[in-house]
């Protein structure tokens, strides 16, 4: 199917999944249970203009910079998942060469041709002519399919150049409000965060990967220069500051959406029936599009270079 989002066109690979009550999921790894649909490239393409408002670039200014300054350097996206990164990395450094990879491929069919995409499944082992030959490496939101953060991490060290960097961005499960009174004003979706967070306990998912992703490699002789930025991410247009505001209504449709977007990875767990978390998740959208409570979720940046 082709489907236009953002001016582009993308081409889903149907048969690379397959179908569970009306929504589309990778055939490759179990372990990753979120959709690979059209609305799951909506939710995805949403979070990154959300994230990069937050943060004010889609690559920090220092290391972009040093990216530069190359020849023509090689920069790995891991995860990359419908590609929105990669492209606007490869359209602000055109004589970078930008490799992508995710479980499937829900990337548009045009992007830049110093940009490509491959089919891959990051807990396998990279292929061995990759070691120490990018000069970035980027993952982003990984925390629905890696249960063994340092693995990744220790493998990604070795695709590395010497002095080259990495940057890992993961959030925090566990959403709160501004005010500290998420159960009183928001109790539906209190209730949803919670069940999510115990299926992910439950699952051996890291709630809070971008604490002890930050800690990790803080403790790790093999990289210098770690620098972490924890920003709170407004997820609905709440705030009265106009740019915390529009960060807002960017996320908006990610936050709406979350609840789906998680429905089958928390109904599997056990812990709660269909009806249940089928009526907290319409109560919670409610919550949310009244922008009931100053909602917001701890986001973690953190860049490591290699010695």
């Amino acid at each position: 199917m082709a489907t236009q989002v953002d001016g582009r066109y993308t081409g889903i690979r149907s048969h690379e999944l397959k179908e569970h009550e009306g929504r589309l999921y990778n055939d490759v790894q179990a372990n990753y249970a979120l959709p690979a649909d059209q609305e799951e490239i909506d939710r995805l393409n949403s979070q990154h203009r959300a994230l990069t408002m937050l943060y004010g670039a889609v690559i920090p200014e220092p290391i972009k910079a040093n990216l530069i300054e190359k020849t023509k350097p090689r920069i790995l996206d891991v995860g990359c998942g419908t590609g929105i990164w990669s492209i606007e990395v490869g359209e602000e450094i055109p004589k970078a060469s930008i490799i992508g990879v995710d479980l499937v491929s829900i990337h548009p069919k045009n992007y830049p041709s110093n940009v490509s995409f491959e089919k891959f499944d990051i807990l396998e082992d990279f292929p061995t002519s990759w070691q120490g030959s990018f000069d970035l490496i980027h993952a982003r939101y990984l925390i629905a399919g890696i249960r063994d953060f340092e693995g990744l991490l220790s493998r990604l060290y070795k695709l590395l150049k010497p002095n080259e960097y990495l940057i890992i961005m993961e959030p925090q499960a566990i959403w709160n409000t501004a005010n500290n009174d998420f159960q009183i004003t928001c109790p539906n979706t209190a209730k949803i965060c919670k069940i999510v967070y115990d299926t992910m306990i439950k699952l051996g998912i890291d709630p809070i990967p971008g604490q002890r992703v930050s800690e990790y490699i803080r403790s790790n002789a093999r990289f210098e220069d770690v620098k972490t930025i924890t920003l709170d991410l407004p997820l609905s247009p709440w705030s009265s500051d106009p740019r915390l505001k529009a960060i807002g209504q960017a996320h908006l449709p990610v936050t709406l959406s979350l609840p789906g977007a998680f429905r089958r990875l928390t109904l599997g767990s056990g812990l709660i029936d269909e009806k249940e978390y089928d009526e907290y998740t319409i109560n919670s959208k409610e919550e949310i599009k009244r922008a009931e409570g100053q909602l917001i979720f701890p986001v973690w940046m953190i860049s490591a270079k290699r010695k």
